[in-house]
């Protein structure tokens, strides 16, 4: 992906300063990196840790639909959407709870396996603890080729 040319919007950037924010502990030891890459009409905030047990987390942000604001987390990099019912600023003041929650080593993700009639089915559940809450997000679908399991993050 090619890196960005142009200047960030003002939302864009209020994304990359959460981000820096949040791990800016992480950033400054050497223990993640943050790029800034840009694909079509998205510019993606990629955060990653030198810890290989720690969680991976890309941010995507539409130029034209800012929001829903796509936070991709995990190996896997399965895709919570950060609903926007107050706007960007509380948009960006939820992205900051979260990637802090994650940077500390608060995600876990669990692959299961549903009935569905005489089918079984793949389910996965993603689960933040950050403070104030939990937030969890679960996918349905596709066959349960995978095996069963939980993971959890280590800290970056």
């Amino acid at each position: 992906m090619p890196m960005v040319e142009r200047p960030l919007e003002p939302f864009e950037q209020s994304v990359l300063d959460a981000i820096r924010e949040e791990a800016r502990g992480a950033l400054e030891a050497g223990r993640a990196e943050l790029e800034v890459t840009s694909e079509g009409d998205w510019i993606n905030f990629q955060l990653r840790p030198s810890n290989q047990g720690a969680c991976q987390l890309t941010v995507s942000v539409n130029r034209e639909e800012h929001l829903p604001l796509p936070l991709a987390l995990g190996r896997d990099q399965v895709v919570h959407e950060i609903e926007a019912p107050n706007g960007e600023d509380a948009v960006v003041r939820e992205l900051r709870r979260l990637v802090g929650a994650v940077v500390r080593g608060r995600y876990d993700e669990e692959w299961r396996h549903l009935r569905r009639g005489r089918r079984s089915v793949a389910q996965f559940v993603g689960t933040i603890h950050a403070e104030g809450g939990p937030i969890r997000f679960s996918y349905d679908g596709g066959e349960a080729y995978r095996p069963q399991k939980r993971r959890r993050y280590a800290p970056y």
